[in-house]
């Protein structure tokens, strides 16, 4: 199995990442390593699999400098852009749906959007969207593998991959099934939910991580309002972003994964069971719902160093609570102190779009600072929405989006070890499909120049 490149992970930044060397050096070879199996739909495990875990969440392209990520701040806001560009063009090209496109036009009417957000105290960030769905979402990762495999990629599903090591003429990848795997290069892109094995495998390698004053992690809960609460806004920006510091703490507190006409979900990581949310491009599964979260950014100074933590702490206290299932709450229970019942949540009002969940007290849950926060924001929210803050409003956690250690790169995201490159959420760079795409993408630039540059591979 001696082979010129290896991608371990299948998610848009170690696909991209064979899509544009497969452009640039048609002849070279590749092998993809994913965890998971091939997506079909209702398939549980969102976490691995071909495709990556964002990729299935919503079906959703965020396709802004400003969003998803930090790469303008080591590439340039240019480049940044002709990339996502670039990354928008591929993903048409197999089958992404052109006609489901907001957050452009008409611009007189997101500018009062703007105005809206703004006089309530509230910033709004509407940008570029491309919508596929989670229906639509499989077909077009379908397109993808099938182009890799015909253009003579070999993509190893179900393959874990156990260790890198450094080796005098490149890398060996140990595999859990025990085979070997060398090459001259290696990429690494195991996404958000390979973090921890990602951080792990660059200590061993002797890889810095960038320092940083503070570490943090975003924790909240998901809302879930009728559609028309919303629905001036998603009509024309599907999804959007809308922010603010707290007056209470200083805290930002953000909105995040809005889903018009969606789905409250669940997805499980290290056997708890988190929050998200997803919606569908077919009329015919629309819910009467929206749902999105409210997430609040929690930093910590020395001598914390375990935010990950801290937030999956959260997490299991709620599934303590919801005897292993996760929580959902009406407002006016919140606000008031006590706990929801199927009774009090059947009798009249919202209908909750996931069903496998327990009524129960998220305040016993959630720390005080972040509940506070959270409530705060959803005042603000009512001057723009009016009717989001109903009693029958419903309130589901925890939610939580983990940051990833961010390792230490050059040009390409190449890391200190010649050719051992790495993309994709989980190098801490990049928390969205398309800017983890872009990373594979400067990934292989950098490859295919290398390579130009003679570069000796292995045959």
């Amino acid at each position: 199995m001696k082979k010129s490149v290896l991608v371990i992970g299948g998610g848009p930044g170690g696909y991209f990442t064979a899509l544009k060397l497969k452009e640039d050096c048609p002849n070279l070879k590749i092998v993809i390593f994913e965890k998971g199996t091939k997506r079909r739909f209702g398939y549980k495990n969102l976490l691995f699999g071909f495709g990556g875990a964002g990729t299935f969440s919503d079906g959703k392209l965020t396709l802004s400098p400003d969003v998803g990520g930090w790469l303008g701040e080591f590439i340039g806001e240019a480049e940044l852009l002709n990339l996502l560009d670039y990354i928008e063009k591929t993903y048409l090209k197999f089958g992404f749906p052109p006609e489901r496109v907001f957050g452009i036009e008409p611009k007189e009417k997101i500018e009062e959007l703007k105005i809206k957000t703004l006089k309530s105290h509230l910033t709004l960030k509407p940008y570029k969207v491309r919508h596929a769905g989670t229906d639509g979402i499989y077909q077009v990762t379908e397109n993808i593998y099938n182009h890799l495999v015909g253009s003579g990629v070999e993509i190893r599903l179900s393959t874990q991959v156990k260790h890198v090591a450094q080796t005098n003429d490149g890398f060996e990848l140990e595999l859990k099934t025990g085979e070997k795997a060398k090459a001259s290069f290696v990429v690494l892109a195991p996404g958000r939910a390979g973090s921890d094995w990602l951080r792990d495998e660059a200590t061993n390698l002797g890889l810095k991580f960038a320092a940083s004053e503070k570490v943090g992690v975003d924790v909240g809960v998901r809302i879930e309002t009728p559609f028309e609460i919303m629905s001036d806004f998603t009509n024309l920006l599907h999804e959007f972003k809308i922010e603010k510091f707290t007056k209470r703490f200083d805290d930002l507190v953000r909105t995040f994964c809005v889903c018009p006409h969606g789905q409250v979900k669940i997805e499980e990581k290290d056997s708890l069971q988190i929050i998200n949310g997803h919606s569908f491009a077919n009329p015919e599964r629309w819910s009467a719902n929206t749902n999105f979260a409210v997430l609040v950014r929690a930093e910590f100074t020395e001598p914390f160093k375990n935010p990950i933590g801290y937030a999956l702490g959260i997490a299991e206290r709620a599934n303590e609570l919801g005897d292993g299932k996760p929580l959902v709450q009406r407002l006016v229970d919140l606000r008031d102190g006590r706990r929801s019942t199927w009774d009090k949540i059947n009798k009249k009002g919202l209908q909750p779009t996931l069903k496998d969940v327990e009524p129960g007290d998220l305040s016993y849950a959630i720390p005080y600072r972040i509940l506070a926060n959270i409530l705060e924001f959803l005042d603000n929210l009512e001057l723009v929405f009016p009717g989001l803050n109903d009693r029958h409003t419903l309130i589901y956690g925890v939610e939580t989006k983990l940051y990833s250690s961010r390792i230490e790169t050059r040009e390409g995201f190449e890391t200190a070890i010649d050719k051992l490159f790495v993309v994709g959420d989980g190098s801490g760079y990049s928390r969205s499909i398309a800017h983890a795409a872009v990373m594979g993408v400067k990934a292989a630039q950098e490859i295919a120049r290398r390579i130009d540059n003679n570069v000796q591979l292995p045959k």
